[in-house]
């Protein structure tokens, strides 16, 4: 065989397989129709797929003529990615499927203090992980780690942290302690990543995420924009108050002091035990005004990004599954009481992946990378 047949065949081959990314269930006539190919290329190809583990057999599809087609599907666990967590407290790891969806997640209490010792343990928590899991290296894309930084815009260094006590970490260090390809990125931004995944509508919009800390990132045509170094969407650090309020990046009055979690918790108290009483308590308990403080503190912070690129907001983090419709219009109200100009509800959702997002979304850079590299072949 030829260099320009094998290569011929090899696309043919990612052709198919990428079209199983975009439809549940495919026939081979189906195929042929799609891919403009030739029947004896589709069956060729689909034997292979099903040899390689990437595909198995389906429900019967209909035809416009004759007997059902027999159909086929994609097979999600026949390559995965790990999805890693840096936290202050622990480490979090998850095995992503090929549909993006997280499996076997697991935590590992470890307080990061960014030290040698750290490092070696950390290594030592993700290779063991990886090693229980049961794949093998061929059907390993790759780990992405998800960390409390800015990240630059490869996914290949540590750029800003001052949340955690790391010094610049690189993926090139890892990847050589793993054996497997590594990208960094920022766990915003990688909640930010599955929310665009898990929604193919979505195209542009203002990602906040609010959790311990507060974090943005912005989606514009159904994809991250990182700016030119990385910054892009921090909107945390934005200037919001005049009461000396102490940021961890030194400054003072930062959108962080008001609207993150830590914010709103007076100390000790855990976030579901302030939802129970602020859902069962009347409304002259202390919470409701607490909690319209800070929603107006919220208003202050999203209006001014939001009048700038008039793009709807998505509230992710660990808020998110909290929120209810009327949090929402309260919000929303808040929001148009600074604005002088006219604002269309609704403008302000709440996140659909609220549950391990930036563990998915740091996995997805490589199935991403996987499913549009072969998308580029069609």
């Amino acid at each position: 065989m030829n260099t320009d047949s094998k290569l011929i065949k090899q696309m043919n081959f990612q052709k198919i397989h990428t079209l199983f990314y975009r439809h549940a269930v495919l026939s081979k006539p189906q195929i042929a129709a799609l891919l403009n190919l030739s029947m004896p290329t589709v069956t060729a190809n689909i034997a292979a797929l099903e040899q390689a583990g990437l595909i198995k057999r389906a429900d019967t599809v209909e035809s416009k003529g004759g007997r059902p087609a027999v159909g086929y599907t994609l097979v999600p666990d026949a390559q995965v990615a790990f999805g890693v967590e840096i936290k202050f407290d622990q480490v979090r790891c998850a095995v992503v499927n090929l549909q993006g969806k997280a499996s076997a997640v697991s935590e590992y209490p470890l307080p990061c203090t960014g030290n040698s010792s750290y490092l070696a343990n950390f290594c030592t928590i993700v290779k063991d992980y990886i090693a229980a899991s049961g794949f093998s290296a061929k059907q390993i894309l790759g780990i992405g780690i998800s960390v409390q930084a800015v990240v630059d815009n490869q996914g290949s260094s540590m750029i800003y942290s001052r949340i955690l006590p790391l010094k610049k970490l690189q993926a090139s260090d890892f990847a050589r302690e793993f054996g497997y390809k590594v990208l960094l990125c920022h766990d915003v931004e990688a909640a930010a990543s599955s929310e665009l995944w898990h929604d193919a509508t979505l195209q542009d919009a203002i990602y906040v995420s609010i959790s311990e800390h507060l974090g943005g990132a912005l989606i514009h045509q159904h994809a991250l924009e990182h700016g030119k170094q990385g910054y892009a969407g921090a909107l945390e650090h934005l200037p919001a108050g005049q009461e000396g309020r102490q940021c961890y990046c030194g400054r003072t009055d930062c959108l962080e002091t008001y609207c993150s979690l830590s914010a709103l918790l007076s100390r000790h108290e855990k976030l579901r035990d302030f939802f129970t009483l602020l859902r069962e308590s009347a409304h002259e308990h202390e919470c409701h005004q607490r909690w319209l403080n800070y929603l107006n503190h919220l208003a202050q912070g999203l209006y001014p990004t939001y009048q700038i690129l008039e793009r709807d907001i998505i509230l992710g983090g660990d808020l998110a599954p909290y929120l209810v419709p009327q949090d929402l219009l309260m919000l929303e109200e808040a929001v148009k009481r600074y604005s002088p100009f006219l604002i269309k509800e609704p403008f302000i959702h709440v996140a659909k992946v609220q549950i391990n997002p930036a563990l998915i979304g740091a996995a997805l850079l490589f199935i991403r990378k996987q499913r549009e590299e072969s998308a580029t072949l069609n």
